[in-house]
């Protein structure tokens, strides 16, 4: 336990320099839990400690990794291996928020004085339909001090670690451009959807990082949103060129796919139509218009002269 703390302490150090405000440490930096198979579910801990005197409550949150875990030495190894399928749900913790207790003897390490800790328990339930390869999620830490006296509670530096498991099996990470489709012209502009299917074994996340639309006189370059796709699903990448950009008739268009660990491309033609004709809002009492020569307010009326004779009738029946 000393050695642990000790190690913490030495985690805190470049933040406690910089800020007067008190430290939480939390262990390990990776929570690593190895393998798991499809259907099994893995305990594990973490440790928190602080020099601070006063009470500590540690809200704990898990949050999806965003796309700088990867970049390099990680991205070269993990990313290749792995899934990108949400796990939020699979993650449960067993206590939150966290009370940080008082140690019963305070450890000193260097100028710190390690006054208290809490350790917390967290359960991970893959499910039987999991992919295989690594799975990533952040375990989000957000302490905040309850200064004796009853004064406001004072909200401190918060730190995330990862949270990751293999599930093992083949990792296949693969995708390709079915077609790019142009909706009708309208006021706000064309709607243009690039269909993207997922051909691996695993979900990817999926989005065209360059398009380009272009004629003789036009040029429209842009960028779709990001979406997640599951393996063996086709989505529409959606993107948008603003009004009085593109007008009706035939254009070339590139666009561009990345999901991370690959990339796939496509030149094509877009067409973009005139929208069709406006429909005619079906008639509130069908037969109305074909009955000439009479107003529509005598028509109305007769109605609900029948209608109130109706309900008049059926009343006295009772």
């Amino acid at each position: 336990m000393r050695f642990l703390i000790f190690f913490l302490f030495l985690a805190m150090l470049p933040t406690a320099a910089a800020q007067s405000a008190p430290q939480v440490g939390i262990s390990p930096t990776v929570l690593d839990l190895g393998n798991l198979s499809p259907g099994s579910a893995k305990f594990t801990t973490l440790t928190l400690i602080s020099e601070s005197s006063d009470d500590i409550l540690v809200q704990l949150t898990k949050n999806p990794i965003d796309s700088t875990f990867f970049g390099g030495h990680m991205g070269t190894i993990l990313y290749p291996n792995s899934s990108e399928e949400p796990i939020l749900p699979w993650i449960e913790f067993f206590e939150n928020p966290v009370t940080l207790t008082t140690l019963d003897n305070t450890i000193v390490v260097g100028s710190a004085r390690i006054k208290r800790a809490a350790e917390t328990n967290i359960l991970v339930t893959v499910p039987e339909d999991s992919e295989p390869g690594y799975h990533i999620a952040y375990i989000h830490a957000a302490p905040k001090v309850i200064p004796t006296g009853g004064s406001q509670a004072i909200i401190i530096a918060a730190a995330q670690i990862p949270l990751m498991f293999n599930v093992p099996g083949d990792v296949v990470r693969e995708g390709q451009i079915i077609d790019i489709v142009a909706g009708t012209l309208t006021d706000a502009g064309v709607p243009i959807n690039i269909y993207f299917k997922n051909t691996g074994t695993v979900t990817i996340q999926a989005r065209a990082t360059e398009l380009v639309v272009s004629d003789t006189e036009t040029r429209f370059e842009g960028t779709s949103t990001f979406m997640f796709v599951p393996p063996g699903k086709t989505v529409a990448l959606e993107a948008s060129a603003p009004s009085g950009v593109l007008s009706v008739g035939t254009y070339d268009v590139y666009a561009y796919v990345s999901y991370g660990t690959g990339e796939d491309a496509m030149e094509t033609t877009l067409f973009v139509e005139a929208p069709g004709p406006l429909s005619q809002p079906t008639p509130l009492f069908l037969g109305i218009e074909a009955i000439e020569g009479v107003p529509l307010w005598i028509i109305l009326l007769l109605v609900l002269i029948a209608i109130l004779i109706y309900l008049h009738r059926r009343v006295q029946e009772f």
